[in-house]
């Protein structure tokens, strides 16, 4: 079971060194199989009963280092969905839960090769319409970029002519 976070909208300087004591309380109290975090951004994968827990555990004590758990941006995906998770109180009623996968650090979590691969399309997609808008920049700093010059060849690895990354 993946639980996937939303943020909490604060400045995250100071915030990241407050919400570490929390960090470290569940790591302490939880066997869970992974526990990560970006800033106030956290995924808590593990058993369904102790990532309700968890997010218990986040309600209860997050606000007191900063942390107010946004339910409309938090997912709970199962790859097969398992029924203690609509107990009540497992988990609020409000939570998404999305069928087909999640994107944990940007990253596809899915056991469905369409959702995984439907997320690299849509990447390609977003990455080839920029890069045809960088092209059509009048601007002449843009002009090595977009023609092929200094920060293509930057991305070709500085002309080494082994490789591109394009």
């Amino acid at each position: 079971m993946v639980l996937s976070g939303g943020s909490t909208g604060r400045a995250f300087g100071p915030f990241a060194l407050e919400l570490h004591p929390l960090v470290c309380k569940i790591r302490d109290s939880f066997d869970l199989s992974m526990q990560a975090w970006y800033l106030d951004d956290g995924t808590i994968v593990g058993e369904t009963l102790v990532v309700g827990k968890v997010l218990d555990m986040i309600i209860d004590e997050g606000p007191r280092v900063g942390l107010h758990l946004n339910v409309g941006k938090t997912k709970v995906f199962f790859p097969t969905e398992d029924p203690m998770s609509r107990l009540p109180g497992v988990f609020p009623t409000s939570i998404a839960r999305p069928p087909h996968g999640v994107t944990v650090m940007d990253g596809p979590v899915s056991s469905c090769s369409d959702f995984r691969s439907d997320l690299v399309a849509k990447r390609v997609i977003r990455t080839i319409e920029l890069m045809d808008l960088v092209a059509r920049i009048d601007d002449p700093q843009c002009d090595g970029f977009a023609k092929g010059g200094y920060g293509a060849s930057f991305f070709r690895g500085r002309n080494s002519g082994g490789y591109s990354c394009l």
